[in-house]
């Protein structure tokens, strides 16, 4: 293809995985400059952890960000290369219009672009470029350089229900794919975009953050009580033996450790390695896992493969040959790269599996790298982290995870890890978001350790997302906005409720669907609220200006003369609280919450 003989298109022909999808890629370039021959097409990403991509639209050669109409996307995790229209078009934000599936050929390409022409007035003039390819451009675009400015470390923290998990995954984005989270935000806080294109590029985020979590790029963890130092870092694990059910304790990464094990070994060696692995996977599979190795001394063992992390070794001059050993195939990828083996467990075992490798594999004699390393970033995100117990779980990480510690920084520091024995440190290249209710706990109870560490994003309740939402002539925006105000006076900022709550809601529900979201969520989030001070949530509700059927929270009186003849006046009487049912399904009950008074209509 003339223009596209660079190193990085290169790369990005490779990851397509066949010839065949290589092919269809080339000939979608053709059809696109056929139908549209002004277009320009570039390359993106390539740096900062991002994947390799070819767009098309209008881009000059001094710009540092085009705009595009097409992408070409690698393939990641079990995701298979495909192209997708970026812009909205027509209103709509169109997904992956061009599969190979649906496309087969260059023609038929062409064909759907030509017939479908209209649908791209509405970008026509990204369009409209100077027929640039990739050559034509001084250097690669390596996108926004805005994920050098984002924290490693950060914590999002509000009231329940403001989007704090919902707002993770853009978070998260905006490190592992930039561009797509700037197109969501450019169409969020577009005035003009209608909630039907909001859910269609949500739609667009969560599809790709999938992506991500199935190549094990991000991970996801919850805090609670009982989560442990073990349970995040490493720890002894009981296992049983399949073959005689012998318990033995084996040291188990967590998911912190994993992810970072993962982070830098990414990238930093070449794919030679890699496929050692994958031929030491075929022989296993061919000899019914396990195969018979030596060590430097020439002392036999058998290996059996734990998928592609582990390695169990069964010495054969064992007393017990039930007895076996737990190595990484981290640390002899650690070994092979040059690192000494003395701080590394069971090295003689690490040594002989490298000397397989390299003998029996195709492993190169001399390690191969990239000639420039790439480090994809990581991520890891903490729901609810301000429920753990951060200086037990955390323990020596949280000195570790401050920026100037990580590795490759002047400051890194590394320590020894108390079960495995092994030096470590944190890359650079791994990030924490964290999500923090306020309701369970406020900053100010917060771990000193960890709020010096983190970044902090308050996010508050949005009635304003809702102020168009009109359910049975009651403003939900309104609505929202008096209630919070009412809380606030009554307790705290931190205690407010969210406008996640009520984003089911449509133009088009009815009060059934208030009702199971003020009977479901509301109102046990106020009796939590206010430990079942049921006159101030009467308040809240503005019940006590409410005519009748119309009040949430009833004061049902009781006869106290009744109950207890010539005593009554002795007998302090306490106000006894029943939920009206009726009011549910009563849409004054909702209207007349921001109101002053509803006493006048019921």
């Amino acid at each position: 293809m003339h223009g596209f003989s660079n190193p990085h298109i290169e790369k990005f022909l490779e990851s397509i995985g066949s010839d065949e999808g290589r092919a269809w890629f080339k000939g979608t370039v053709e059809a696109i400059r056929k139908v549209f021959p002004k277009i320009d097409f570039w390359v993106l990403g390539g740096g900062a952890g991002n994947k390799i991509r070819v767009c098309a639209g209008k881009k000059t050669r001094e710009a540092f960000k085009g705009n595009r109409v097409f992408i070409f996307r690698q393939k990641t995790g079990n995701k298979p290369f495909h192209i997708q229209i970026v812009k909205q078009i027509s209103g709509k934000f169109v997904k992956h219009p061009i599969e190979k599936s649906d496309f087969p050929t260059s023609s038929d390409i062409e064909k759907y672009l030509t017939e479908n022409r209209d649908l791209f007035s509405d970008v026509e003039s990204n369009l409209a470029g100077n027929s640039l390819d990739p050559d034509d451009y001084s250097s690669i675009e390596i996108g926004p350089d805005s994920i050098s400015k984002l924290p490693l470390n950060q914590i999002l923290f509000g009231p329940p229900g403001t989007g704090k998990t919902y707002t993770s995954i853009y978070e998260t984005l905006k490190i592992l794919d930039p561009e797509l989270a700037e197109e969501y935000r450019e169409v969020d806080e577009d005035t003009k975009s209608t909630m039907s294109q909001r859910l269609e590029v949500r739609l667009q985020l969560k599809q790709r953050f999938d992506e991500f979590v199935a190549d094990q790029r991000v991970r996801f963890v919850t805090f609670h009580q009982s989560f442990s130092y073990e349970d995040f870092v490493e720890g002894l694990r009981a296992e049983t033996d399949d073959e005689n059910g012998q318990i033995r304790y084996d040291v188990v990464d967590g998911v912190f450790k994993s992810l970072c094990s993962e982070a830098k070994s990414g990238s930093d060696l070449s794919d030679s390695f890699a496929r050692a692995v994958e031929r030491l996977e075929e022989k296993l599979q061919a000899a019914n896992n396990k195969l018979r190795l030596k060590t430097l001394r020439g002392y036999e063992f058998d290996i059996k493969f734990d998928g592609r992390k582990t390695v169990h070794i069964f010495p054969l001059n064992s007393v017990k040959t039930d007895s076996y050993y737990t190595i990484k195939m981290e640390n002899v990828k650690k070994l092979y790269s040059g690192e000494p083996k003395s701080k590394m467990s069971n090295p003689s075992y690490v040594d002989g599996v490298l000397r397989y490798l390299l003998s029996e594999c195709g492993l190169p004699a001399k390690p191969e790298f990239t000639q420039q390393v790439i480090k994809e970033p990581y991520v890891l995100i903490i729901d609810e982290i301000n429920r753990g117990n951060i200086s037990r779980i955390f323990g020596e990480l949280i000195t570790l995870i401050e920026p100037s510690k990580r590795t490759g920084s002047d400051e890194a520091l590394a320590v020894t890890l108390p079960y495995s024995k092994e030096t470590f440190s944190v890359p650079d290249n791994v990030y924490l978001i964290g999500t923090m209710n306020t309701a369970d706990r406020s900053l100010a109870g917060l771990d000193l350790a960890l709020r010096r560490r983190f970044s902090f994003t308050e996010m508050p309740p949005k009635p304003d997302l809702l102020d168009k939402l009109v359910v049975n002539q009651v403003n939900i925006g309104q609505m929202l906005r008096v209630m919070n105000q009412r809380i606030t006076a009554l307790l705290d900022r931190d205690h407010c409720i969210g406008h996640a709550y009520f984003m089911s809601l449509t133009p088009d529900s009815g009060i059934a669907d208030l009702r199971e979201i003020f009977e479901q969520k509301i109102i046990p989030l106020l009796q939590e609220y206010f430990f079942e001070d049921w006159e101030r949530i009467r308040w809240v509700l503005n019940d006590q200006n409410k005519g009748d059927e119309a009040f949430i929270v009833e004061d049902t009186a009781i006869s106290i003369a009744d109950l207890f003849p010539k005593v009554q006046d002795k007998i302090r009487t306490n106000p006894r609280w029943i939920i009206n049912a009726k009011a549910f399904s009563n849409a004054n009950s909702y209207r007349y919450i921001a109101e002053a008074t509803g006493s006048e209509t019921n």
